[in-house]
């Protein structure tokens, strides 16, 4: 089963709607998080239909403005449960219909201030303390875990970089490394000079293939 997370940075054009739906179809992705829709509640189903017409669906527009996460899958393939919601992330149970395979899941679109982020922090410290299976946090961070990290801007210093390590040492969690172009979506287009904060986290034992 094929998984994506994608920071849109915005979807109501028809055309990148088109694009997305497009792309899930290709690569048969079955389950997808989608960050920074930029898409009105009221204009919700009508844009999921456009892009994978009759997947079931979890968003947080209840927990923040213009539903800043969107998790969608294909139920025919994927079961999904969903545990919790938050402003800055969606927390579910995810099993693959065919293999049996399960792992929590939560994915990730962090504030832009380290103030806003420590409700993230508290969040994943408390769903963390009841987790005992494989878990994937993955999405979009809004803060780099290290200095190298980021290029062009401003540095990065510890200040920003210390309580997303802290999380990370205190759940066990492994930063997973990124396979293919390292600079993925920028300030400046789609390969652009600034790292986004995208990073893949993992507990358990997995098996992967890249």
């Amino acid at each position: 089963m094929n998984w994506l997370i994608w920071n849109v940075r915005g979807m109501n054009n028809p055309f990148k709607q088109r694009e997305i739906g497009n792309y899930l179809k290709k690569h048969r992705i079955k389950l997808v998080g989608i960050l920074e829709t930029r898409v009105k509640v009221a204009k919700f189903t009508n844009s999921l239909a456009k892009i994978a017409k009759g997947w079931k669906f979890a968003h947080n527009y209840a927990h923040a403005v213009n539903g800043r996460i969107w998790l969608i899958w294909h139920d025919v393939v994927v079961n999904v449960s969903i545990l919790d919601i938050h402003g800055q992330y969606i927390h579910c149970k995810v099993v693959d219909r065919k293999s049996n395979f399960k792992c929590v899941m939560t994915v990730i679109y962090g504030k832009n201030t380290i103030a806003e982020r420590r409700n993230l922090w508290a969040g994943l410290l408390r769903v963390g303390s009841a987790i005992n299976e494989p878990w994937c946090i993955c999405g979009d961070f809004n803060t780099p875990l290290h200095s190298t990290y980021r290029t062009g801007g401003q540095s990065v210093t510890k200040y920003e970089t210390r309580e997303f390590q802290q999380v990370l040492d205190f759940l066990n969690l492994i930063d997973m490394k990124a396979s293919g172009r390292f600079f993925l979506l920028g300030q400046i287009g789609m390969y652009g000079a600034e790292l986004t904060e995208l990073y893949v986290m993992l507990l358990g034992s997995w098996n992967l293939v890249i």
